[in-house]
């Protein structure tokens, strides 16, 4: 069984990677594949779909609908560790940007201004967290 505790403690163990785009490995990864890793640390398998990660062309609405079809989104009080949540940033309209919900309110992502894995408080977030993700196959 997969909880949604070893969803954050796999993002958490994460931080500090570098950012690049597309990336998917330890070398390097934008904040979709940071998401992507975590789960599949724990033998959760994501979708992706590469057109929403290319920077030339870039599709926020489809990474959303792709990754948001692989569980229910809920409203804030019943956010848990290990959830995905999307999140607006500053000069962009809807969801643009992806992390891991954590304990206490705390978000695991890639910050996009330090270029690094992070942890951040809800209110030291670069945007704001529009909906988060309970994952099908997941306990929490």
């Amino acid at each position: 069984m997969i909880l949604g505790s070893d969803i954050a403690k796999s993002a958490r163990s994460m931080l500090g990677i570098r950012w690049a785009s597309g990336g998917r490995s330890l070398g390097g990864v934008d904040c979709s594949g940071f998401c992507i890793m975590a789960a599949k640390a724990v033998g959760l398998e994501l979708p992706t779909y590469s057109g929403a990660y290319d920077p030339k062309s870039p599709d926020p609405q489809m990474m959303r609908e792709a990754l948001a079809g692989v569980g229910e989104l809920l409203s804030p009080k019943d956010w848990r560790p290990g959830m995905l949540c999307f999140m607006t940033l500053p000069g962009t309209r809807g969801a643009t940007h992806l992390g891991v919900y954590a304990e206490d309110g705390q978000v695991y992502h890639m910050e996009p201004f330090k270029r690094k894995a992070v942890a951040r408080s809800q209110g030291a977030l670069p945007g704001r967290i529009v909906c988060c993700v309970k994952l099908h196959g997941v306990k929490y």
